[in-house]
């Protein structure tokens, strides 16, 4: 996930906004993924308010086709957020 996300936040910067796009809708289907596995398990709880929060904001700046700003969400709060959340993505350290 971290990676994918690396990845649109990259070429939105870059102006690569199809690439970006594509990506983006590729996110999304395994953020919904990853949000459904672990519903049940309470980790999601503790962040969903901030991750549903940083998700809105994003959609917002999309809807403003606001690229850069979308990228400084991505990797100053997303990213930093998801690896709190998820820490067993990181894989060993």
């Amino acid at each position: 996930m971290i990676g994918l996300l690396t990845e649109i936040s990259g070429f939105a910067r870059t102006g690569d906004y199809a690439d970006a796009a594509l990506k983006l809708n590729q996110c999304i289907v395994r953020l919904q993924s990853h949000v459904r596995n672990n519903a049940a398990n309470g980790q999601l709880k503790k962040y969903s308010t901030k991750i549903n929060y940083s998700l809105e904001t994003m959609f917002l700046m999309l809807k403003n086709n606001d690229w850069i700003a979308l990228a400084d969400i991505i990797d100053f709060e997303f990213v930093p957020l998801w690896k709190e959340a998820f820490p067993e993505e990181l894989g060993p350290l």
